[in-house]
C-alpha cells in the first residue's frame, strides 16, 4: 500500500458510511409509510414489517461498527502523520486526508497559493514515506 492509499482510507470509510446512512434513512422512511392492513386484507404485512425492522436494526449495528472502525483509523493515521514532526506539514496532511479539504481550501487556510501547498504536500509525503517505510 502506498502512503497516499494509506492516508486516503479515511475518505473511503466515510464515503461508505454516508451511503449506508442514506440507505438507513430510506428504510426508515419506508417503515413509516407502511400502512397497516385493513380488515379483510389477505396480505401478511407483519412479516414484511418484521423483515424491514430487522434490516434497519442490522444496518444500524453495521453503521455503529464501521463508525468505530473509522474513529480507530483516524486515530491511527493521525498518530502516523505526527511522525512528520513539522507542524505546518502535519497540518497540510491532516487537512488533505482527514478533513478532505481541496488544495484551494488549504491554501486559503495558510494564505498561500495552492502551488505552495502542493509543494508542502510533496515534502510532507516524502517525510511520511521515509518515516513509515511506505512507498
Amino acid at each position: 500500500m502506498t502512503a497516499k492509499e494509506y492516508l486516503m482510507q479515511v475518505r473511503g470509510l466515510e464515503t461508505e458510511l454516508q451511503a449506508k446512512n442514506r440507505l438507513l434513512q430510506k428504510l426508515r422512511e419506508k417503515s413509516v409509510s407502511l400502512t397497516s392492513p385493513q380488515y379483510g386484507d389477505k396480505v401478511n404485512s407483519s412479516r414484511c414489517d418484521s423483515n424491514l425492522i430487522d434490516r434497519i436494526v442490522d444496518l444500524e449495528n453495521e453503521i455503529k461498527s464501521r463508525n468505530s472502525q473509522l474513529l480507530d483509523k483516524i486515530t491511527e493515521i493521525n498518530k502516523r502523520i505526527e511522525c512528520v514532526h513539522d507542524p505546518l506539514l502535519i497540518a497540510v496532511l491532516t487537512d488533505r486526508y482527514i478533513n478532505h479539504q481541496s488544495w484551494e481550501q488549504i491554501a486559503e487556510n495558510f494564505d498561500k497559493s495552492d502551488r505552495t501547498v502542493r509543494v508542502w504536500h510533496g515534502q510532507a509525503l516524502q517525510i511520511f514515506r521515509k518515516e513509515t517505510g511506505m512507498k
